[in-house]
C-alpha cells in the first residue's frame, strides 16, 4: 500500500510555514542566538534555538491558552497549520477514521517545571486548578485531537530524539492494517526553562559556543563541540496515496518505508549496528536499493561521537553508494529541537524530495577524517534524485529511519 504525506504545519525557531522554513533552510539561515526565555548567565551554555513571535493568543481561544502549556500551544498551532495544507474536511469524515499520533521526548515536562517552581516559591494553592492536563505528558496529542474533533486513536509516543518519526512508523504501520485510514503525526518538544536546561548543561553534551551562537551547531565539522537545543512542533497529516489522488490532493513525498531498532547497550551512547539495521530495514521496507537513494537528511546532533557513528553506519548501510549520496543535517540551521527534530526532518526531507534541491549542512568550516562523506556544505544545491532517508538515533537507544519517495504524478 502506498501512503502519501499531503499536509505539513511547522512553528520553528525559523518561521511558522512551510515557505518561510524551508526558504531559511536552503539559504543557509540560523535560528540559534542567545537564550531570552530565562536567565541564563550561570550555565556554561547560554545559547539555543527559540521561537521568535509565538503568541498563543493569535492561534488558540483564550480559553485553551489557559489551559495549556507551551508544548501543548506549538502542537497545537502546527496542528491547525497541516489540517488546512491538508485540505481535510469533516464533511467527508476525513476526521472519523483518523489517528492522532505525536511523538515527544519530554511531553509536557515544561509546565511540571512551572508547576515545582510555583508550589516552591509560592505555596500549593497557587498552582492552576487545571495544572493536572496541562501536565499530562499525551496533553499535545489529546488536546489536538479534541480541539479539532478526531474519534479515532489517539495516542503519544516517547522515544527521545526519535519520538516524532516513530510516531510517523506507528501510523504507517496502523494505516497498512486497515486499522485506521489516515493519520495526524508529528512531533514537539519545548523546554527551554532553567530547571531542564541545567540538566543538559551537566550532562556536558552542549555546544559552548556562546560568542558564535549562529556557527554554534556544527555537525560533522571538525571543530563541532556539541548539540543545541531548540523548541519546535511539526505536525503531518498521512494518508493512502489513492485516497489523496482522488481528492486532488497536494502531495509532497510518498512514505515508503519505516523501521525502528533499540541499540540496546548504553542509554547515551549510539550503537552502530542498531543504525545500520535500523536503515537496511526501512529500504526493505519500501522496496528501495541503495542505488536510489540520492539524499539522507541525518540525524546529525552535531557532538564528536554521534556524527562519527552515524558516517560509519551510513557506510555500512549503503555500501559504495555512501560516497554517492548526499547527506545534510537540519539541526546544523533549527538546532536540536529533541522530539520534534525526527518529524521536522521528515518534512524536510520530503520538501527536498518534491523540489529536487539538497538542503545544505551549514557551519562545516573544518573537514573531518571520521566524517568523510558528502555533508552539503554551507550551500544549498540542485541534485535529481528519487529516494531519501531520514535517521533519527535518540537516547536509550530508539533508532528510527524513515525512507520516502519522489510523488510523480
Amino acid at each position: 500500500m502506498k501512503l502519501a504525506l499531503t499536509g505539513i504545519g511547522l512553528v520553528t525557531p525559523l518561521g511558522n510555514s512551510v515557505q518561510d522554513v524551508w526558504r531559511a533552510i536552503c539559504a543557509g539561515q540560523s535560528g540559534v542566538g542567545p537564550i531570552t526565555a530565562f536567565d541564563a548567565s550561570d550555565f556554561p551554555t547560554r545559547i539555543g534555538a527559540e521561537i521568535k513571535d509565538f503568541d498563543p493568543h493569535t492561534w488558540l481561544a483564550p480559553k485553551t491558552v489557559r489551559r495549556t502549556g507551551r508544548t501543548t500551544q506549538l502542537a497545537l498551532a502546527a496542528g491547525y497549520l497541516a489540517l488546512a495544507d491538508s485540505g481535510w474536511s469533516r464533511d467527508i469524515d476525513h476526521f472519523r477514521d483518523a489517528a492522532v499520533i505525536v511523538g515527544s521526548g519530554w511531553g509536557s515536562s515544561a509546565s511540571v517545571e512551572e508547576a515545582y517552581r510555583t508550589f516552591f516559591l509560592e505555596g500549593w494553592r497557587k498552582n492552576p486548578m487545571l495544572s493536572v492536563p496541562m501536565c499530562m505528558p499525551n496533553a499535545p496529542g489529546s488536546q489536538l485531537a479534541m480541539e479539532a474533533g478526531f474519534t479515532g486513536p489517539s495516542f503519544t509516543v516517547s522515544a527521545a530524539c526519535a519520538s516524532g518519526a516513530e510516531a510517523v512508523a506507528q501510523a504507517v504501520h496502523l494505516i497498512r492494517a486497515g486499522v485506521i485510514q489516515r493519520a495526524v503525526v508529528g512531533g514537539c518538544d519545548a523546554f527551554l526553562l532553567p530547571g531542564l536546561f541545567s540538566i543538559w548543561c551537566r550532562l556536558g553534551v552542549l555546544s559552548r559556543r556562546n560568542h558564535d551562537p549562529a556557527g554554534a551547531s556544527a555537525p560533522f565539522s571538525r571543530d563541532r563541540d556539541g548539540i543545541v537545543i531548540g523548541e519546535a512542533a511539526c505536525v503531518m497529516t498521512i494518508e493512502r496515496l489513492a485516497d489523496a489522488e482522488k481528492r486532488g490532493a497536494p502531495i509532497y513525498a510518498e512514505v515508503s518505508g519505516v523501521a525502528s531498532t533499540c541499540g540496546a547497550q548504553t542509554v547515551t551512547s549510539p550503537v552502530l549496528g542498531a543504525e545500520v539495521a535500523a536503515m537496511r530495514q526501512a529500504l526493505a521496507d519500501g522496496g528501495i536499493s541503495t542505488d536510489e537513494v540520492g539524499y539522507i537528511n541525518a540525524h546529525g546532533t552535531g557532538t564528536k561521537l554521534n556524527d562519527a557513528v552515524e558516517t560509519a553506519a551510513i557506510k555500512q548501510a549503503l555500501g559504495k553508494q555512501a560516497w554517492s549520496v548526499a547527506i545534510s543535517s537540519t539541526k546544523s540551521s533549527i538546532g536540536h529541537t529533541m522530539g520534534a527534530s525526527s518529524a521536522l526532518e521528515c518534512a524536510v526531507t520530503a520538501l527536498a524530495l518534491r523540489d529536487q534541491v539538497l538542503p545544505p549542512t551549514i557551519n562545516l568550516r573544518m573537514t573531518d577524517p571520521e566524517c568523510d562523506l558528502d555533508y552539503v556544505p554551507n550551500v544549498a544545491r540542485p541534485k535529481a534524485f528519487s529516494a531519501a532517508l531520514s535517521n533519527s538515533f535518540g537516547f536509550g537507544g530508539s533508532n528510527v529511519t524513515l525512507a520516502l519517495r519522489r510523488y510523480a504524478g
